[in-house]
């Protein structure tokens, strides 16, 4: 007896090989969705560590430093606050002529988002010799 072959699929397979595409598909549309979700976040974020740095750079080059505070916007949604102060160690410190002249700079960047207003801080030291 001769046997004949199906050169085909039946109908079983095809609806099998459906249903796995599909689980792929939606597995997949959720895993991009997520990452559009993170790229979003994150583009927040760094967009204020290049405010920051560039605000930050800036007051260490161009500006004589000034106990007090300082405010400023970037744009629509970011502004700046830094604030600085005369660096004072601990009391512990026999010889305040040994100290050098530092200035702490704390910069912080304010940004909004959709879950509402985010910030990053900055903080670092200047050298700041009397009588310039």
């Amino acid at each position: 007896m001769k046997r004949r072959t199906s050169a085909g699929f039946t109908l079983l397979e095809v609806l099998v090989a459906t249903a796995l595409v599909g689980i792929a598909v939606a597995a997949l549309m959720g895993g991009i969705s997520g990452a559009l979700r993170n790229l979003s976040r994150a583009e927040g974020y760094e967009k204020a560590v290049l405010v920051g740095r560039a605000q930050l750079n800036r007051l260490l080059v161009e500006e004589k430093l000034e106990p007090g505070r300082l405010a400023g916007r970037w744009d629509a949604d970011y502004r700046w606050v830094a604030e600085t102060r005369q660096w004072n160690p601990a009391e512990a410190v026999a010889d305040r002529r040994a100290l050098p002249p530092l200035m702490l700079v704390s910069l912080t960047v304010f940004w909004k988002s959709a879950g509402g207003e985010k910030q990053v801080t900055f903080e670092t030291c200047k050298y700041e010799p009397p009588g310039r």
